[in-house]
């Protein structure tokens, strides 16, 4: 499939690892014209040796996207760099978790100005560009947080939430500009930081760290956990021209439903595999892959029942 990114000029919020330099490796990979930015030097120097080890050449610029004219100066040496940003891909921020008795203004401050302004302050950045050129793409990578709430991670998971609502209507808002916003919930998905977990839980529990690692898996439907490059698959995806219509899909880790056309039933025929449903109840599912679903098509049955899928969660705001 020739996603046409080549020569695109996309920007990458926390770019300097995890999911995000999987997105700067995937991005560079298809031809593109890559930005990265983080507000750690560190970080983007090791990113850097990464993708020039790769053979990668991408422009890395510090700055907090929680500060508005940080957010706005990455954009602006973006496009002098680079040209006309077409691609933002929201990677940046990572909320504390906190116990019960330690959330206080400072906790949900943390929260917000962690992931939720980062990724709209990026959106405000280059957001009048794309409507002038009337044409854009915006991905907006989330996190489960957001739809099933944990006591530790509740600022976080409120800042997911709100960004979900945020992607949500600046997609139906700017629509009308050929400009597209989509969002992504990835499922438990192996990064530093999901690592650092699991070596923290292995001390705690006094076992060791395949121990931990086989039992965070045993959780998840596949047996295993997801990986940054897969979501960065999602993303190139979402991105390109392929995804020039995408449609309003909404779930959380294993499951997938469309919504768009009323309740959705819940039974799901026993036997029958994720393939077969997508076949009998969606005219035109264009691409299935590992880590979630991604269909494009102005055709559907007037209902499509909940269909069990690997964890992985995407929710296409665009339509």
């Amino acid at each position: 499939m020739k996603l046409g990114l080549e020569n695109k000029v996309v920007l990458i919020t926390g770019g300097s690892k995890g999911i995000g330099l999987a997105c700067a490796q995937a991005f560079a990979g298809e031809g593109a014209r890559v930005a990265i930015a983080s507000r750690s030097h560190e970080n983007l120097d090791r990113a850097r040796q990464t993708l020039t080890r790769d053979k990668f050449e991408v422009l890395a610029l510090r700055g907090d996207m929680s500060r508005l004219e940080d957010a706005q100066a990455v954009a602006a040496t973006t496009e002098k760099m680079l040209g006309p940003i077409d691609v933002l891909v929201n990677s940046a921020g990572a909320a504390k978790r906190f116990q019960i008795d330690a959330y206080d203004a400072e906790a949900w401050h943390q929260g917000m100005d962690a992931k939720f302004f980062p990724c709209v302050l990026a959106m405000d950045a280059v957001r009048p560009g794309m409507i002038e050129r009337r044409q854009g793409s915006v991905i907006n990578i989330i996190g489960m947080g957001g739809k099933a709430a944990q006591q530790i991670f509740l600022s976080g998971g409120a800042a997911n939430a709100a960004l979900m609502l945020v992607t949500v209507g600046w997609a139906s808002a700017l629509g009308h500009y050929g400009i597209r916003v989509n969002g992504i919930n990835p499922g438990s998905t192996l990064t530093d930081r999901v690592q650092a977990g699991i070596r923290a839980e292995a001390q705690a529990q006094g076992i060791t760290e395949a121990e931990a690692l086989e039992r965070s898996q045993s959780k998840i439907p596949l047996g295993r956990f997801g990986k940054p490059e897969e979501v960065a698959a999602v993303t190139l995806f979402l991105a390109s021209d392929q995804a020039s219509k995408s449609v309003p899909l909404l779930g959380q880790e294993g499951w997938l439903r469309h919504e768009e056309n009323g309740p959705v039933p819940k039974r799901r025929r026993r036997g029958a595999s994720v393939e077969e449903i997508l076949l009998n109840h969606f005219k035109h599912p264009l691409q299935i892959v590992e880590h979630g679903l991604i269909f494009k098509s102005n055709h559907f049955q007037t209902s499509v029942p909940e269909v069990l899928c690997p964890p992985g969660i995407i929710l296409c705001a665009s339509h």
